[in-house]
């Protein structure tokens, strides 16, 4: 029966480190009013003109997107708003004076496979940052900076008469990010300034989630021939959340390892 209690414990422990973890933003030090708890957010979705813009180049030298073939990518969009528990918090659009932003530009490869399904698999994030914006002045406030972790795509696609590539059901990416965050602005359930974390040696992940719903001007073949480059838009939507370790998991964890060993000691 204990063994199944440390079990349970150790269970609990991992199951709540998988949770997004609620954050609380302070936007009073770039011209809002307002401070509240969030577990995600959503960003406005990069499509039509606001798009991302994507550069592929033909390194397998075959001619084809076959690959697999280097590509970069560069975006930017806004904050939609802040969830809590699947409902709004706050919106992120100017209604306190201020909006949040993030741009990204990152590489990798991508090959397409015999089915006209995309693989792409992240390596590089050149630059990723969040910042905000304060309406009243239009002066920035850096809020974060990121490192790519790893990350990738699975795209439902295929080639349509014309050889171009589109897609035919909304697909999935996921990266995971290492977050360096500025002082004053978030901070975790503890009270801790997130700006502390790269400080303290603490860890700070973020999982970055988006759904590609289009790709356009992509040829299945280079129209420069085998070698060169061609450059496409893509449209998603697309979310983050903040990890950072809960002293509940730790704490649960740390009981689960008391137990563990009080339970061998008296066995031995």
């Amino acid at each position: 029966m204990k063994n199944k209690l440390i079990a349970l414990a150790m269970m609990t422990a991992l199951s709540a480190s998988a949770n997004a973890s609620v954050i609380t933003l302070d936007t009073t030090g770039f011209g809002g009013s307002t401070t509240f708890d969030f577990d995600l957010i959503q960003f406005l979705s990069e499509t039509g003109a606001n798009s991302a813009s994507v550069t592929q180049t033909d390194t397998s030298g075959d001619g084809s997107i076959a690959g697999p073939d280097a590509f970069m990518e560069m975006g930017g969009t806004s904050v939609l708003s802040f969830n809590l528990d699947g409902s709004l918090a706050q919106f992120g659009q100017g209604v306190d004076g201020w909006n949040i932003f993030f741009d990204y530009q990152v590489g990798g490869m991508a090959n397409q496979d015999v089915t006209g399904d995309l693989q792409v698999n992240f390596d590089t994030l050149i630059s990723g940052s969040l910042y905000a914006v304060d309406t009243s002045t239009n002066i920035n406030y850096g809020l974060a900076t990121f490192s790519l972790l790893g990350g990738d795509c699975d795209i439902d696609a295929d080639v349509d008469g014309t050889g171009s590539v589109f897609v035919e059901a909304a697909s999935s990416c996921h990266l995971d990010l290492s977050g360096v965050f500025e002082d004053g602005y978030f901070t975790d359930s503890t009270g801790l300034d997130l700006g502390q974390y790269d400080d303290l040696g603490k860890a700070l992940t973020v999982s970055y989630d988006a759904t590609v719903t289009a790709i356009n001007g992509l040829k299945a073949v280079y129209p420069g021939g085998p070698g060169s480059s061609q450059t496409f838009s893509v449209e998603h939507t697309a979310s983050m959340e903040i990890n950072v370790p809960e002293p509940t998991t730790v704490a649960i964890l740390g009981l689960g390892l008391l137990g563990f060993a009080g339970a061998r000691r008296r066995k031995s």
